[in-house]
C-alpha cells in the first residue's frame, strides 16, 4: 500500500480515537465529582477507577488472543467502540451504583477493542515508524481528550446539569462509528501490511518489560482519584477540575508526538523517564496547594503520553506478527492488574495519610527502574 494511503488510514483511525475520547475523556474528568454528587465515597470512586482500568486492560488479553487466532481484528474493534454508547446513557441515571455499572461497561468496551486496534495500527505503521505512527494516533486521541471536557464544560456551564453533558456525547459517538467504517474500507485485512521477518524474539526480554510496565503503573493515581481530592478539599470547583483535565490532555498530546519520535531514535532509553515522573506525581497531586496541583496535572499528561504511545510501540518491537494481538493483550492485562491494585492501594493509603502513598510510590518505582535496567 502506498504511503499516502497509509497516512490516510492512520488519520482516520486517529479520528476514531478523537471522537471516542471526546465521549469518554469528556466525562472522565468529572467522574469523581459526579459520583460524589450521587453519594459515592472516595473508596468507591478509587475502586471503580481501578476496576474499570483492570477490566479495560484484562479483557484485552482475551480479545487479543482471539483476534490473532481468528484474524477478527475488526470485529473486536467495532464491538468495543460500540459500547462507548454507555456514556451518553448516563443521562438516564440517578443512582451511583447504576452510574458505576455504565462507567464499567465503557471500560469493558475498551478492553474488547484495544488489542485488536493496536495490532491493526502496528501492522499499518510497520513501514513508516511505529513510534511516529502510535504518536500520531495518540495525538488525535489526546485532541479528543481536550475537546471532550470543553464540550462537557460548556453544556454543564449552560445548564448546570450533568445529564445534559452526558447526552451531548451522543453526537461524537455517531461520528466515531462513521470514521471507523471508512477506515475499515481502506484496510479490511491489516495483517498483510507487515512482511514476516526471520528475527527471533527473546521472550525473557518481553517478560522483563512486562514487569517494568506493571511497577510503573501500580502507583500511578487515576484522574478520578485526583479530581476527588481536588473537590473534597475545595481546591478547585467542578468547572476548573474539568479544565485542568483538558490541560493535562494538551500536554499529553504535545509530549506523545515528541516521545514517539525520540523512541524511534533511542528506543528503550527514553522509558527511564517513566518511573522518575511517576514517583514525583503524587508529591504534587495530593497537596492542597493550587500551584502544586497544576504542576501535578502537567506531569499527569507527560506520563500518559508514555503510557499510550511509546510503551505500546515497544511491544511491536518485541513480538512477531503472529502473536501481536495476544502479546498486546498480555501487556494490557499487566496494565489492568496494575491499575486495579493501584486503585485499591491508593484509595486505602489515602485515608491513612499522604506519607504512606509516597512510600508506596517510591518502592514501586524503584522496582520499575530495576527491571528496566
Amino acid at each position: 500500500m502506498e504511503t499516502k494511503k497509509i497516512y490516510k488510514f492512520i488519520i482516520l483511525m486517529g479520528f476514531v480515537s478523537l471522537f471516542g475520547d471526546t465521549v469518554y475523556e469528556g466525562t472522565k474528568g468529572i467522574a469523581g465529582p459526579y459520583l460524589y454528587s450521587l453519594g459515592a465515597s472516595l473508596f468507591i470512586v478509587s475502586f471503580t477507577a481501578g476496576l474499570g482500568e483492570f477490566l479495560g486492560y484484562a479483557l484485552r488479553f482475551i480479545s487479543g488472543y482471539f483476534s490473532d487466532k481468528y484474524k477478527t481484528y475488526w470485529i473486536f474493534t467495532f464491538i468495543g467502540y460500540g459500547l462507548i454508547a454507555s456514556i451518553p446513557l448516563l443521562a438516564l441515571v440517578d443512582r451511583w451504583d447504576i452510574a458505576v455499572l455504565f462507567i464499567l461497561l465503557e471500560r469493558i468496551g475498551k478492553g474488547i477493542r484495544s488489542s485488536a486496534r493496536d495490532a491493526i495500527i502496528s501492522f499499518a505503521t510497520s513501514n513508516i515508524g511505529r513510534g511516529l505512527g502510535f504518536g500520531i494516533h495518540e495525538a488525535f486521541d489526546r485532541l479528543g481528550s481536550i475537546i471532550g471536557p470543553l464540550v462537557f464544560l460548556a453544556s454543564f456551564g449552560l445548564t448546570g446539569s450533568y445529564k445534559t453533558g452526558f447526552l451531548v456525547m451522543l453526537i461524537p459517538f455517531i461520528l466515531l462509528m462513521m470514521c471507523l467504517i471508512l477506515a475499515y474500507k481502506i484496510l479490511p485485512n491489516p495483517s498483510v501490511m507487515e512482511k514476516p521477518q526471520d528475527k527471533r524474539y527473546d521472550s525473557k526480554i518481553l517478560y522483563v518489560y512486562m514487569l517494568f510496565s506493571f511497577f510503573a503503573i501500580v502507583s500511578f493515581p487515576q484522574y478520578p482519584v485526583i479530581s476527588y481530592h481536588l473537590k473534597m478539599h475545595n481546591i478547585f470547583n467542578e468547572q476548573i477540575i474539568v479544565l485542568l483535565y483538558t490541560i493535562a490532555m494538551v500536554f499529553d498530546l504535545i509530549f506523545s508526538l515528541l516521545v514517539g519520535r525520540f523512541y524511534d531514535k533511542w528506543k528503550f532509553k527514553v522509558l527511564f523517564l517513566v518511573p522518575i515522573a511517576t514517583f514525583v506525581l503524587p508529591i504534587f497531586a495530593f497537596q492542597v496547594s493550587k500551584f502544586l496541583a497544576v504542576l501535578g496535572i502537567v506531569l499527569y499528561g507527560f506520563i500518559m503520553a508514555f503510557h499510550q504511545s511509546v510503551m505500546r510501540a515497544a511491544i511491536a518491537d518485541l513480538t512477531s506478527i503472529s502473536k501481536r494481538g495476544t502479546v498486546y493483550g498480555l501487556f494490557n492485562l499487566i496494565f489492568g492488574v496494575g491499575y486495579l491494585l493501584g486503585g485499591i492501594f491508593i484509595g486505602y493509603l489515602y485515608n491513612l495519610g499522604y506519607f504512606h502513598i509516597m512510600i508506596f510510590a517510591l518502592l514501586s518505582q524503584i522496582l520499575s527502574m530495576y527491571f528496566l535496567i
